[in-house]
């Protein structure tokens, strides 16, 4: 299995039994201390467990909770191994090579896993070798499945029991736990500091069930004799659950003899916060999850998760259409109404506009009377008595034209005057546009000289 690598940090836990006639689920929170117990259920045997106590959702990608399953352990076969001293990651490929001999079943029809025990000899490792039928695995998590409850980790609960109740001297550990007409049996065998032999078994819940458990148990304690671990009478600490099997103990002390030591079995839901601790904090390292189920049970979360934010998006978008509809609605509201009053102001606007356009061109005519009246007073004032004007003419609005005749001897002065018109200045603003301000065009015509320009007017004086 190779060397341990740290557990996520945990939240939440479940932890489920389902062993007829009850379903029992204790829900425990994770802190820095442990886990504390928060919510605590039983079910009839096929009721369906709340949603919200098991189903995953958006949160779990942040607060991740662990959901433990106990597998019941009438189906459950148990082995202790030693096995030579070596690495962590080693420790599974010598299992392996053992496994045709440690099963009871077929290899292929079996799921198996372990779980390393201290051994106090050096060169020596010893591990808990759990197997169970595939088949009893696989319908047991699909009755799980089918209640919604998708488990992380499957664990026989009893082993927590073994690894956590490790006696201080050589002691046969046997634990009774009554269920229906049955009654479990686990037995731990802690001889030289370790952990020798493993066993569990079920007898019927009848008067000759002591003798039976003690014939199984002197078996076991003949084949250490044989096997060298056990060298002396057994030490025997047997624990119950359930008052109906303190009635045995007087029998068990008469047929197994040597000392005997009793104790009360703690409740079932302490045994869970054991379980649900030992998981958490990585301490736990058997699981009998098979790789598909695990696959399988992730791959429904992540597609849980799609189609629920694929249905949060749909839910978003139909949302957001509903409102594009009611603010076109409002729009083709306000637009009518706006329609409607426009309707009833087109009336004065158009009358309005017309008025505008009026009082517009009485504007512009006045504008451009005041500009013909300032150009023909410079035009005016700064023509040389040696020259001719002929024609004044305003077009456009904006461009003025100017000729006029002059003797050939003073065509100079229709230059200088061209230039003076071009510096004009009425109220300290040029008159004239210089960039559009044509240089003047002399022609000879006999005794006279005829010539004329065009210039425009600065814009200052057109608007």
């Amino acid at each position: 299995m190779g060397k341990r690598t740290s557990s996520p940090r945990w939240h939440a836990c479940n932890v489920l039994q389902s062993v007829p006639p009850h379903t029992r689920l204790w829900q425990y929170s994770v802190n820095n201390s442990g886990v504390t117990l928060s919510a605590q259920h039983e079910f009839a045997q096929g009721q369906a467990i709340p949603s919200k106590s098991i189903v995953r959702g958006w949160s779990e990608l942040w607060r991740p909770r662990l959901n433990v399953a106990w597998l019941p352990a009438d189906q459950v076969y148990l082995r202790v191994v030693h096995l030579p001293k070596g690495e962590p990651g080693e420790l599974r490929p010598m299992l392996e090579l053992q496994l045709e001999k440690l099963s009871p079943a077929p290899v292929n029809q079996v799921v198996w896993t372990f779980e390393p025990v201290p051994h106090p000899a050096p060169e020596l490792q010893s591990a808990i070798v759990i197997l169970a039928e595939r088949q009893h695995v696989e319908a047991y998590l699909g009755g799980l499945e089918q209640q919604g409850y998708l488990a992380d980790r499957l664990e026989l609960p009893w082993l927590h029991w073994v690894l956590t109740g490790r006696p201080d001297t050589d002691q046969t550990c046997v634990y009774l736990v009554s269920r229906d007409q049955r009654v479990l049996c686990l037995t731990a065998w802690w001889y030289g500091a370790a952990l020798q032999h493993l066993d569990l078994f079920q007898v019927d819940h009848q008067p000759a069930a002591p003798s039976g458990i003690a014939d199984q148990l002197i078996r076991v304690a003949w084949a250490g004799e044989i096997e060298g671990w056990l060298t002396g009478p057994p030490r025997w600490r047997l624990t119950t659950a359930g008052e109906d099997l303190d009635a045995w103990v007087p029998s068990l002390r008469e047929q197994l003899g040597g000392e005997l030591e009793t104790a009360s079995a703690p409740p079932l839901g302490e045994l869970a916060q054991v379980a649900a601790q030992r998981s958490v904090r990585g301490e736990a390292t058997a699981n009998l999850m098979p790789a598909e189920f695990v696959t399988r049970f992730r791959q429904q979360f992540v597609d849980r998760l799609w189609m629920r934010g694929l249905g949060a998006l749909i839910l978003v978008y139909l949302f957001i259409v509903l409102l594009y509809f009611a603010g076109v609605q409002v729009v083709e509201h306000q637009v009518s109404r706006l329609q409607s009053e426009l309707a009833s102001l087109s009336g004065s606007y158009t009358n309005a506009l017309q008025l505008k356009e009026r009082v517009q061109v009485f504007a512009e005519q006045a504008e451009l009377k005041y500009a013909a009246l300032n150009s023909l007073r410079v035009v005016s004032e700064l023509l040389p008595t040696e020259i001719t004007l002929t024609s004044f003419t305003f077009q456009g609005g904006r461009s003025l034209r100017l000729t006029g005749t002059v003797a050939p001897d003073q065509q100079g002065r229709v230059t200088e005057y061209n230039d003076e018109l071009r510096n004009a200045t009425v109220d300290g603003t040029p008159l004239f546009d210089k960039k559009k301000f044509e240089a003047p065009t002399i022609v000879a015509q006999g005794a006279v000289s005829r010539w004329d320009f065009t210039a425009d007017l600065n814009r200052a004086f057109t608007e």
